[in-house]
């Protein structure tokens, strides 16, 4: 029987405990909860102004303390696990903002400082323009009056900034009253023949006096009159999302206090910079102001 030299036979065996050590390490490397995963947004192409609902199905469970978030021109979007996937399976809105420009982009799908990148066309809105007359002073205020309205912008800028990172709402929203669309999101306005500016929120036709609900539970971070928007509650849904209620003649709820969807807010009036009574509803993500009409599609 051919006998092998011993260095041989040492050399082969010392080559094999190095391929079993190597895959033995191998396996103990966790693979990339993004390798494998699955994304799914709730339309491959939107307009600017919208929101955007994503889906990802990770390629493994993660640990509760991970991070799982978008990246939107430079705009970060924080998702949630979904209830029951055991932390496999996230969601999260993501804010188009308004005037962004036409083309394919990019959205940043990130688990912790991994991520992956998504495709989105976005398409213009194609907004229209509109003519009202106002108060003289909603349009140029009294110097009296510029101490206050600096002082309501920083207020309401940093509650965009604040929203708490605990998903309140379930399910679907809905309308905080069910009435026509008098004036759409996005709109070119001139006030007095002036132009002031774009509409970021939805006016709803409604007579003095109309409930105004909440479309889905969430916490109020705001129930005051300002100048501009008159009798004013915002609600933090959490996650980034917060809802408008403006040009209210009478507020119903307390800053601090959860409210459920359904609950009275306050009635509609016409207070603040209007033409008459009605509702403007418009909704933040992330301090993107976006159509509230998104969280109708979206949210189902």
């Amino acid at each position: 029987m051919a006998r092998w030299p011993y260095e041989k036979f040492r050399s082969i065996i010392l080559l094999g405990l190095v391929f079993l050590s190597s895959t033995a390490c191998a396996s103990l490397v966790p693979v990339s909860p993004l390798e494998k995963s699955e994304t799914v947004l709730s339309s491959e192409k939107t307009v600017d102004g919208s929101l955007l609902l994503a889906t990802v199905k990770l390629g493994r469970k993660i640990d509760p303390k991970d991070q799982v978030y978008a990246k939107f021109l430079d705009r970060k979007f924080q998702f949630y696990p979904i209830e029951g996937s055991d932390h496999e399976v996230y969601q999260g809105l993501i804010a188009i903002p308004y005037r962004e420009k036409p083309g394919n982009k990019k959205i940043k799908i990130f688990v912790n400082d991994e991520h992956i990148q998504v495709p989105i066309q976005i398409e213009s809105g194609k907004y229209k323009s509109e003519s009202l007359r106002v108060d003289p002073s909603k349009v140029s205020p009294p110097k009296s009056a510029i101490p206050r309205i600096l002082k309501e912008v920083k207020e309401i800028k940093k509650i965009y900034h604040s929203s708490e990172p605990k998903k309140y709402w379930k399910g679907p929203f809905s309308y905080p009253i069910k009435s026509p669309v008098t004036s759409e999101f996005g709109t070119a306005r001139n006030y007095n023949g002036h132009f002031k500016g774009y509409h970021r929120g939805l006016d709803l036709k409604a007579g003095v006096g109309t409930p105004i609900n909440a479309p889905a539970r969430g916490k109020v971070v705001l129930a005051k009159s300002l100048y501009y928007t008159g009798g004013t509650v915002l609600l933090d849904h959490g996650y980034g999302l917060i809802t408008l209620y403006a040009h209210l003649s009478k507020i119903q709820v307390k800053t601090g206090a959860m409210v459920d969807r359904g609950q009275l807010l306050g009635l509609a009036g016409a207070t603040g910079r209007v033409t008459g009574p009605h509702l403007h509803w418009g909704a933040v993500l992330s301090s993107v102001k976006v159509n509230p009409m998104g969280l109708i599609r979206t949210l189902r």
